[in-house]
């Protein structure tokens, strides 16, 4: 049989690739909060590890042809389940698009005078508008100070910081899983609301 130099070699690659996407996948996909894109995302795994299965499987019966084929439309079919199914449901907990939205609804879009700590360029482009980029305590006070009551856009994981800061009064405007959305004003004795 007169195969092209490195077709076995490719052929295990794929199947290779595809298992470290798989396991990859499950990996990442463990955590409570992504379970919704797992399915999706482990049929695509799955997809590429039968493709490349198939590729090895047409490389041994000299189809160098058929590896191609085999690899290329697992791969294709792949990207379009995780384009469909896995990223919207990530979406919903990982993205900024959804938060904007919603404040977007409630009218308050206007009011995000900053974020703190969640840097995410996406949140510009959602908004349609640059905002301050703050990562020290010291210059959020300050920053709030100057702009009492603002919208600040923080990572949900930082609230309990934020509201056991003396300095501050934290209200909650949006709350989800990765960033939120609170309104933040300086606190003055006997003031302490939000909490």
């Amino acid at each position: 049989m007169n195969r092209p130099r490195g077709t076995m070699f490719s052929a295990w690659l794929g199947i290779l690739i595809g298992a470290g996407a798989l396991l990859a996948l499950v990996l990442v996909l463990h955590r409570a909060a992504l379970s919704a894109a797992a399915p999706s995302a482990l049929a695509a795994g799955t997809l590429l590890v039968a493709g490349a299965l198939l590729g090895l499987f047409a490389v041994r019966r000299g189809s160098w042809s058929g590896m191609f084929l085999a690899q290329g439309s697992a791969a294709a079919a792949a990207i379009l389940i995780v384009c469909v199914f896995a990223l919207p449901a990530i979406e919903e907990f990982d993205s900024t698009r959804p938060l904007v939205s919603q404040l977007r609804a409630q009218g308050i879009d206007g009011t995000i005078v900053g974020a703190y700590r969640a840097r995410d360029l996406s949140l510009e482009f959602y908004l349609g508008r640059q905002v301050p980029l703050v990562d020290d305590p010291g210059e959020l006070r300050t920053r709030v100070g100057a702009e009492p009551g603002g919208v600040w856009i923080v990572l949900t994981r930082d609230l309990p910081r934020l509201r056991a800061d003396a300095a501050l009064t934290v209200e909650p405007v949006l709350e989800r899983p990765c960033r939120s959305a609170v309104r933040l004003g300086p606190a003055h004795l006997g003031m302490r609301h939000g909490r």
